[in-house]
């Protein structure tokens, strides 16, 4: 009889968020929609009376819906960075592009961003030296002080056994 598997423990960390990139696309997507939308619109609403007004309403209502249910979504996978870890592998996720890692006893460099406010992104690179299956070091060059102790904080907690 087989034992039970323990399950696969996987620790995810938002790296940044790039809420200026994510903004900035919503803004010329609604651009662009909001002047079709509008000028149909207001061939439709000149056939009735106030219907200009109702028409400009109604605009701004569908364009409220496609803003959260779609472009809001769509454009958080995009503008989203993810370190995943776990005991057997490192993932970074960059919006749809991801990288995997596998752990081995051996010292490789990953490169991650860190940043300081939603306007202020930097590249940054980590050392982490793993040894026998856990890490060693973990080194974050030039990353502010608070964001590099917790990402190695919440690291060491799930492969420091």
């Amino acid at each position: 009889m087989k034992m039970a598997e323990k399950p696969k423990e996987i620790l995810v960390i938002p790296i940044l968020k790039n809420f200026t990139g994510q903004f900035v696309l919503i803004a010329v997507v609604l651009g662009i929609v909001s002047f079709l939308f509008l000028g149909i619109a207001r061939h439709i609403g000149f056939l009735l009376p106030g219907g200009v007004v109702l028409a400009s309403l109604m605009t701004i209502i569908i364009l409220l819906i496609v803003i959260l249910s779609v472009l809001f979504p769509i454009t958080e996978n995009l503008f989203t960075q993810q370190l995943l870890v776990s005991e057997e592998e490192i993932i970074f996720k960059k919006g749809f592009i991801t990288k995997k890692q596998v752990m081995m006893p051996r010292h490789f460099i990953f490169s991650v961003e860190i940043t300081q406010t939603p306007y202020q992104s930097f590249v940054k690179t980590a050392d982490i030296n793993i040894l026998s299956g856990g890490y060693a070091s973990i080194e974050f060059k030039g990353a502010l002080l608070e964001d590099a102790e917790k990402i190695k904080r919440e690291i060491h907690c799930v492969s420091g056994k």
